[in-house]
């Protein structure tokens, strides 16, 4: 660092004003207790946990200070493979009374942390020195501050602060697990229990969470399991879950998980994977079958599955198809999924009536030049399905659409500006349909209502996070997703979005 020296006297409010030594009688416990917060601010800092390093900041500085301020300093400050290192060592620490020069407020036996520490900016590691500040809050909990001026806290508010959003919705995030850093709500039903999977950051493997009774509790551990398991894909009234859960790069086995009792379900005889993708109030699961043959290795075309019980599995029959996936159910036993055929290109959205004798009715065909194929996502117990049409073959969504018992076409589905494509759509019985979309930078949440779309994040009654995904919505409206600290990407958490 020679043009540019990373200094607290601008981040954590190194006064100019004089500090005056106080007749201390300060304990070692006090000592220690600065110290280890003097590092767990640069531990925070080295692993970019922005939102965690605002936690830890003085409740006189938050009411000044947005939390997004903070975070977007952060990011400009370094960026892309700039890096803090952990403290190097504690050199010193006075007690003093210390003035905050952006109120005026003195506060008696702050600590004043010397420290050492290093800083990687373009591949080049240094050291520096500096100095923090801390004051305490509740005898031993050090707090820091933002900001040498007021001038400067609010040049920086200018820049990164972020207004609330209309208030039509809040928010409440739901944790991670233990040891893991991230998360997001795939599912939920009209008791607010949510699942979904966590994960570390940058490495292969999600483990899978159920959302109840305010607690986010592991499935493994819950279920009483030796192994992870995840990719919850459905939940019915009752709180039954299923799924797939896989290891990274492993075999997808079927499962339903009701109360705490969970129950692997069976694979078809020629197939080594199966995924469970929907059930029913009634209990009826449906999904797909896939993979290779057992005992052969070669591959074998997706078979549309249901599941008469939880022992048996069998086909859903559409002639004539070269392949069929089932991708969900609603309570009148309505099955929805593509099939591809054998005398026409491309998959076509399908639905399979149980009874009698599993009727197949094709959907209206696709009205989007380029269309691959159209994939039903979604139905409500009013038979409406929203579904992607895929333009892309590199893509894993493509253009969102709707259809109504009745329709002569799918209706295609509004998106916002810069939105690539649509990968995750979800419709309750009041016809208000959510989905995650990706853009050129990250993933959004939106939601329709009467056939216009809005950005959940736009809606919010805070200007602290984003909506990054909008996964599901239960019949009361709330909805599950994820969402993330304004400014700070690698802060995403699952969250329940509720209506105000």
């Amino acid at each position: 660092m020679t043009t540019r020296s990373f200094s607290r006297r601008v981040l954590l409010a190194a006064s100019l004003a004089a500090a005056t030594l106080t007749p201390s009688r300060i304990s070692a416990q006090n000592w220690s207790a600065a110290s280890d917060r003097a590092f767990a601010i640069a531990r925070l800092e080295s692993r970019r946990k922005y939102s965690a390093l605002y936690d830890l900041m003085h409740p006189d500085a938050q009411a000044i200070v947005p939390r997004e301020v903070v975070i977007g300093w952060y990011n400009d400050y370094l960026p892309g493979s700039d890096v803090l290192g952990e403290l190097t060592s504690v050199d010193n620490i006075d007690f003093i009374d210390w003035t905050w020069a952006v109120t005026g407020v003195t506060y008696p036996n702050t600590a004043e942390v010397s420290f050492t520490q290093t800083v990687t900016r373009g591949g080049v590691a240094s050291e520096f020195s500096d100095i923090v500040r801390l004051v305490p809050v509740d005898d031993v909990d050090y707090r820091w501050f933002f900001g040498r001026s007021a001038d400067f806290v609010n040049e920086q508010i200018a820049l990164h602060g972020r207004s609330a959003g209309t208030g039509e919705f809040t928010l409440h995030r739901l944790g991670v697990l233990p040891g893991l850093d991230l998360s997001g709500g795939d599912v939920i039903n009209n008791a607010g229990v949510v699942a979904g999977d966590s994960s570390p950051f940058g490495d292969p493997g999600d483990r899978g969470f159920i959302y109840r009774d305010g607690e986010m509790l592991a499935m493994d551990e819950l279920l009483g399991l030796d192994q992870w398991v995840n990719y919850p894909r459905a939940i019915n009234e009752s709180g039954s879950i299923v799924g797939g859960t896989a290891p990274f790069e492993g075999t997808f086995k079927p499962y339903l998980i009701e109360g705490d009792a969970y129950r692997e379900l069976p694979r078809m005889e020629d197939r080594n994977h199966a995924i469970a993708m929907g059930i029913n109030d009634a209990g009826l699961i449906v999904g797909d079958a896939f993979g290779f043959s057992f005992g052969t290795g070669g591959t074998v075309p997706n078979q549309a599955v249901w599941w008469p019980t939880i022992d048996t599995i069998e086909p859903i029959p559409t002639p004539n198809s070269v392949s069929s996936r089932a991708t969900g159910v609603n309570d009148n036993d309505w099955v929805i999924g593509t099939v591809e055929l054998s005398n026409e290109p491309g998959k076509r959205p399908v639905i399979w009536r149980r009874d009698p004798d599993w009727q197949v009715e094709f959907l209206p065909m696709i009205p989007f030049a380029n269309a691959l194929d159209a994939t039903p996502l979604d139905i409500n117990n009013e038979n409406v399905i929203v579904g992607t049409a895929r333009i892309d073959p590199n893509q894993p969504g493509g253009e969102p659409w709707v259809w109504r018992p009745g329709d002569a076409e799918l209706t295609p589905l509004p998106v916002p500006p810069g939105v690539e494509y649509i990968h995750e759509l979800a419709i309750n019985g009041s016809d208000v349909i959510v989905g995650t979309a990706r853009t050129e930078s990250s993933n959004i949440g939106l939601i329709w209502r009467g056939g216009e779309v809005s950005e959940l994040t736009q809606l919010l009654d805070t200007g602290s996070f984003v909506v990054t995904e909008a996964n599901d919505i239960a019949e009361s409206g709330e909805i599950a997703g994820q969402v993330v600290a304004y400014g700070d990407p690698r802060s995403r958490m699952a969250a329940i979005i509720t209506a105000v």
